[in-house]
């Protein structure tokens, strides 16, 4: 009896402490929502309904993203720069959850971009940028609204590497890169 009642001590604590545990990660997913929805919402916009949720038991929590009223619940729900951009809000939102000063490199998604969404997008690079992080993109020869945002905002903040120059590829078509917006830049 003894023994029985130490037992039901013991497993009464257990539930306890683990009651306690979820408490702590749900007040902590509340905060990482919050900078989540900041990323989401920078490139979503404004005029969209968006949510995260902490759903499913402790051992099994997952996360529920809602766009609109309805469960996105895989990236085929999304459009191509929406997945692009819906990854991007949960890695910038990890990195300046977790970590003070990140850095985050990336390929511009420029080709894939809707170019009624480039403003967003700069706005969701904005954010991250302001938040004391740094950002490494790479960009492809092409006219790009968003390069070209992305410059205009960071101008005198931002470091790029010309490899037009060293480029066999580019050298060949050189008269045709001259035109862009970009090599433009780079030449001033």
């Amino acid at each position: 009896n003894e023994y029985h009642t130490m037992l039901e001590e013991k497993k009464n604590r257990e539930r306890e402490l683990a009651s306690e545990i979820d408490r702590y990660v749900l007040e902590k997913f509340k905060d990482y929502r919050k900078t989540f929805m900041k990323y989401a919402i920078s490139f979503l916009g404004d005029n969209n309904k968006v949510d995260l949720q902490l759903v499913g038991e402790t051992d099994e929590s997952l996360l529920r993203f809602i766009l609109n009223g309805s469960e996105r619940e895989s990236e085929d729900s999304l459009s191509e720069s929406q997945r692009i951009f819906v990854d991007m809000a949960y890695r910038f939102s990890i990195l300046e959850f977790f970590h003070k000063d990140s850095y985050y490199i990336s390929e511009t998604p420029d080709s894939t971009l809707d170019y009624f969404f480039e403003s967003n997008a700069v706005n969701t690079f904005s954010y991250f940028i302001d938040s004391g992080n740094t950002l490494f993109l790479s960009a492809n020869a092409r006219n790009s609204r968003l390069i070209d945002l992305l410059l205009e905002s960071y101008k005198n903040e931002c470091v790029i590497i010309n490899l037009i120059n060293i480029s066999n590829v580019a050298q060949n078509e050189l008269e045709d890169i001259t035109n862009l917006k970009l090599y433009k830049f780079l030449e001033n």
